[in-house]
């Protein structure tokens, strides 16, 4: 979802956390990597009031649910309508499935800006939605991979997967899926013509 479907810059997020209080972002952000926080919020181990009370707690002043959301939601910055058409002609060839690694504020706001922007449900572009925190499970484990393809009964030798993360890729190709690396500077759009993949597009 992050940095195929929607623009993500995290720099954003950093700029309006520090508005609300919170100093030293790289420093915590590294920090609570280090410590599996993001991994926890990913598979669900941790929701929604855990992460806000995290974010809280490193602020120096008093926020309010609204203000984290809306910082934490900052890093999405667009939805370009090109690629939500190009879900839509594609659906007339393919067989489209999302697996993406979110938290349920993210994906609660996603899910109220399509349908503000385009007038229809996220969910009704794909077969299926997989969601991390809702799965329980996250990329780059070869195991989600593998729950995918045999929950939408999926053959990983007739499925691509794309996504702009190399250590994703090599997850997906582990369960014996074919994976393009979405690099910097291109988009999915390039990928297709005419609701078609092109056929000089490198699969991995």
């Amino acid at each position: 979802m992050g940095g195929v479907l929607v623009d993500l810059d995290p720099t954003w997020a950093g700029k309006t956390l520090s508005e609300l209080g919170i100093t030293d972002i790289k420093q915590k952000h590294d920090a609570l990597r280090k410590n599996g926080f993001y991994r926890k919020l990913d598979t669900g181990e941790v929701g929604a009031d855990w992460l806000r009370q995290q974010l809280r707690d490193l602020s120096n002043r008093e926020v309010t649910n609204e203000e984290l959301d809306t910082a934490w939601n900052a890093m999405i910055t667009g939805f370009p309508p090109e690629r939500f058409q190009l879900l839509r002609d594609l659906r007339r060839n393919y067989h489209l499935f999302l697996l993406s690694n979110t938290n349920e504020i993210h994906t609660g706001f996603v899910l109220s800006e399509v349908r503000k922007r385009f007038g229809y449900e996220f969910s009704s572009l794909f077969g299926k939605v997989y969601f991390s925190n809702e799965m329980g499970r996250a990329k780059p484990d070869v195991e989600t991979f593998q729950f995918v393809l045999t929950d939408s009964g999926l053959v990983g030798s007739e499925s691509l997967f794309i996504d702009d993360l190399p250590d994703n890729c090599e997850g997906a190709k582990a369960a014996g899926i074919h994976t393009h690396h979405l690099v910097r500077g291109t988009q999915i759009t390039d990928l297709f013509e005419n609701g078609l993949l092109k056929p000089d597009i490198l699969l991995l």
